[in-house]
């Protein structure tokens, strides 16, 4: 199957050293520097698939987004089909699992103009209640098929729309989900924003009063444009991702550049570019949201970072410091995997991401990220007998590596859920 998001997003809305902050050399104490190479022979893949659930029909098709773990449950957003409207690709679904026994339950189908369509993101658990976006509908006008929601949703499936974005000032199409700080929640809209430049907005959503407000819009395309991935709560700041914009000259990027690292200041609206991602040189479209660990924020670009792959490279994992000094810790180059759409998770010790393909059988890989350097397959997946080409961050609940991937069990389109256990 091998999509990205954005190219959905199109079909349906037709739409490096220097110096650190302390003045010291800027290294990498996480995976000291390394900088890539194929999956060692000497540890071959090592994890034991023990979930492989295919979606299609009334399920849903192609779920986009990480799952969370609520009270032993595994939640998740499909972004179309189901039964709940007659577009051409339908508008999506939200679902649970129970890992234990392996039972699927559908728990909502969103309509469309009604209540919000095509949720990309993942939820997020509020005091017992889910908080999501969708990417269309709700109504808001200004945008063909609407504008896009945040929606509250019950674990009985009671479905509530608690803000819909309505065209250019209030930013549209909301493609991740939502982080909590401070006791509002933060969001990005792909477009739209008050400088009428249609590049996109952080906003701020207060779950007691229904309040949103938009905290920053995106002025420039120097300063980024898209942002498709969720933010980062980090030391009072908001870091984000945009996959596009950018102040360098790209290399393989459209004229539009390829993609920034930018940090928001949530209470005065304050945006600082950190960096802006050049293509060959040190990647481009960076799709995926970042995480932190031991000072440094980690992160991955759809492709770029060198040769390898036999078009624009293979991708690749960068770490980044507040200030911006960035360095590639992983070339990607087929064999250890290929274009990585999704951002990492830290268990503390190690990291662990996906790549959307390439592997031992170019299906798409998990891999990890050692504390001395390295980058090992933990899971090559095999394609026709089990979910492959996985497109979001994993979510590591009681042991287990649990993921999303856009193309199920023997080579339905409609995507799946996996679990590995190491």
């Amino acid at each position: 199957m091998f999509i990205i998001r954005s190219f959905y997003v199109i079909a349906i809305v037709a739409l490096l050293s220097g110096c650190d902050h302390d003045g010291g050399e800027f290294t990498v104490p996480f995976v000291a520097g390394y900088q890539g190479a194929a999956a060692s022979s000497a540890r071959p893949d090592h994890a034991k698939l023990v979930l492989s659930i295919g979606f299609g029909g009334s399920s849903g098709d192609s779920p986009l987004a990480p799952l969370i773990e609520y009270n032993g449950l595994l939640y998740g957003t499909m972004a179309y089909a189901g039964t709940g409207c007659a577009t051409t690709f339908g508008c999506g679904t939200v679902f649970s699992i129970d890992p234990s026994s392996k039972a699927v339950t559908i728990l909502y189908h969103f309509q469309g103009d009604k209540d919000g369509a095509n949720p990309m993101g993942a939820l997020l658990e509020v005091n017992g209640t889910l908080y999501g976006t969708t990417f269309n509908g709700g109504g808001g006008s200004g945008c063909t098929a609407g504008c896009g929601t945040v929606f509250s949703l019950t674990t009985s499936g009671q479905e509530t729309v608690v803000h819909r974005f309505f065209a250019r000032n209030d930013g549209t199409h909301p493609q991740a989900g939502l982080v909590a700080m401070n006791g509002l929640l933060y969001g990005t809209t792909t477009a739209g924003g008050e400088n009428n430049n249609s590049s996109g907005t952080v906003y701020s959503f207060d779950p007691t009063s229904g309040t949103e407000k938009v905290v920053y819009s995106i002025g420039s395309v120097d300063s980024g444009a898209k942002p498709e991935a969720p933010l980062l709560s980090y030391n009072g700041l908001l870091y984000g991702i945009a996959s596009a914009g950018g102040t360098r000259s790209p290399s393989g990027c459209p004229s539009a550049g390829c993609g920034t690292v930018f940090s928001i200041d949530p209470t005065s609206g304050q945006e600082k570019t950190i960096h802006s991602f050049g293509g060959q040189d040190d990647g481009g479209y960076p799709l995926g949201g970042l995480v932190a660990e031991k000072d440094r924020l980690y992160g991955t670009t759809y492709f770029g970072g060198g040769s390898g792959c036999v078009e624009d490279a293979c991708g690749t994992v960068y770490a980044i410091n507040p200030k911006g000094d960035a360095k590639i810790v992983v070339h990607f180059n087929g064999a250890n995997g290929r274009n990585p759409s999704a951002g990492l998770i830290s268990t503390g010790t190690k990291l662990y991401g996906t790549t959307l393909g390439g592997g031992r059988f170019n299906e798409g890989t998990v891999f990890e990220i050692g504390p001395t350097g390295g980058v090992n397959l933990v899971y090559s997946f095999t394609g026709p007998s089990e979910v492959s080409e996985p497109e979001a961050a994993l979510m590591l609940a009681n042991g287990i590596l649990y993921g999303t991937a856009t193309t199920g069990p023997k080579n339905s389109g409609s995507g799946g859920v996996f679990g590995l256990r190491q």
